[in-house]
């Protein structure tokens, strides 16, 4: 991890990965960006990325409503998977509107999960067009 780097105020952690990433950690209030992912940026397209993953921050309660319906979403996927495999070594086991319930909890939750990240990607990319000289995007 390389520190030290600041842009608008806000700390930038730089991580040696074999992949292209970058998040920005809410609760400490820090971007991260992978280091083959820096590299083939320019300084106005870094600020455009930073601004975006900062944009993400402004709303706090879909970020936080987005992780519980994606721990939802695990849940309701882990008791399915349950379901089936008590139902394979259990033969007398009555699963079909077991399993229609948990779908339905697979389902909605992953809906509301894409139409709310819809929403935070739109606002993200307002907020940077908002702090970036929108020509450069």
């Amino acid at each position: 991890v390389v520190d030290g780097l600041e842009i608008n105020g806000t700390r930038v952690y730089i991580h040696d990965a074999d992949f292209m990433n970058v998040w920005y950690d809410l609760k400490k209030k820090t971007f991260h960006i992978t280091k083959s992912f820096y590299e083939i940026l320019d300084n106005s397209e870094l600020k455009a990325v930073v601004m975006h993953e900062i944009g993400h921050s402004r709303n706090r309660a879909i970020a936080y409503f987005t992780n519980f319906m994606y721990a939802l979403w695990l849940c309701g996927l882990a008791s399915a998977f349950t379901i089936l495999v008590l139902a394979f070594f259990i033969k007398n086991i009555k699963v079909e509107f077991s399993l229609l319930v948990w779908l339905l909890f697979i389902s909605m939750p992953s809906l509301v999960s894409i139409i709310i990240s819809w929403i935070s990607e739109h606002e993200a990319d307002m907020e940077s067009i908002r702090k970036v000289d929108v020509a450069r995007l």
